[in-house]
């Protein structure tokens, strides 16, 4: 499903410090279910990254969709369309 596999981009910028940091906390929390090793039959894998101004990739992490919480795919989900996030590829 290409739609499911499209990344989406959050801009911190543009959250308040109480969304950055709820963000923050699901992203420590996802690294507590580690790298996803082998995707199993019909199993969808998050490709996490957090990314500087330019673009260049400071933390990357895979992990299995059914691991980790209902709240970060929430923000997966969102960012496709609130205001925070920009799916046009524009860093600006």
């Amino acid at each position: 499903m290409p739609g499911l596999a499209r990344p989406r981009r959050i801009r911190c910028d543009r959250c308040s410090e109480a969304q950055r940091a709820e963000l923050q906390a699901l992203l420590d929390e996802a690294v507590r279910y580690g790298e996803c090793q082998a995707p199993g039959t019909d199993r969808r894998i998050l490709h996490l990254g957090v990314e500087e101004g330019d673009e260049m990739p400071i933390w990357t992490l895979s992990v299995a969709e059914d691991s980790v919480p209902e709240t970060l795919l929430r923000w997966w989900r969102l960012a496709v369309e609130d205001a925070f996030s920009s799916d046009d590829g524009d860093p600006a």
